[in-house]
């Protein structure tokens, strides 16, 4: 289970509990920067350094879940070889250049300023591409296995545009909108 931006493993403590309450060995962590863990920041490879880690120790997977930052994250380690039967993706961003465009409209960048901050995000990844490996939508379609997008109409971080983009990876996706959640 990977958790979102800005919050932590514990934010998935009830759906851990019932997954455990079912047999099932639930696997997570606190991404760099959040939660219980060291440092101040971490991005989407030091996330898969982890992942493929844990994966490497517990997997393969009868599921994954990945919660809106963490469900680009774990589509990126489907990517990366990380083997699940099953896939949930909630309130995920479909692609990074999505999130990185959002994140510009959030604080005001525009222009030229907003094109030097992208071509900076383009180079940090490097020899990565935003487009061809950090895409939920493309790696999900590479890695067809069944998935679950649950996302809510009212959400306010990532829109539910988002969900619409991710059912067209494969014929595998089902799509669960939400309201008031």
């Amino acid at each position: 289970m990977l958790h979102g931006w800005q919050t932590s493993a514990a934010h998935l403590t009830k759906l851990a509990q019932a997954l455990m309450n079912r047999g099932f060995r639930v696997v997570t962590f606190d991404m760099p920067g959040h939660g219980r863990s060291e440092g101040e920041e971490t991005d989407i490879t030091e996330v898969a350094r982890i992942g493929l880690e844990l994966s490497a120790r517990f997997g393969p997977f009868a599921a994954a879940v990945g919660h809106s930052y963490g469900g680009l994250c774990l589509a990126n380690l489907l990517r990366e070889g990380v083997s699940a039967e099953r896939v949930v993706l909630v309130a995920s961003p479909a692609t990074y250049e999505l999130l990185v465009d959002r994140m510009c409209t959030v604080v005001g960048l525009s222009g030229v300023v907003k094109d030097r901050f992208v071509e900076g995000v383009h180079r940090r990844y490097l020899p990565y591409s935003l487009q061809r490996d950090f895409n939920a939508v493309k790696n999900l379609a590479d890695h067809p296995v069944p998935t679950l997008v649950v996302h809510d109409r009212a959400d306010a971080l990532v829109p539910v545009t988002d969900a619409d983009l991710l059912a067209r990876a494969h014929s595998n996706v089902r799509v669960m909108i939400t309201s008031g959640l």
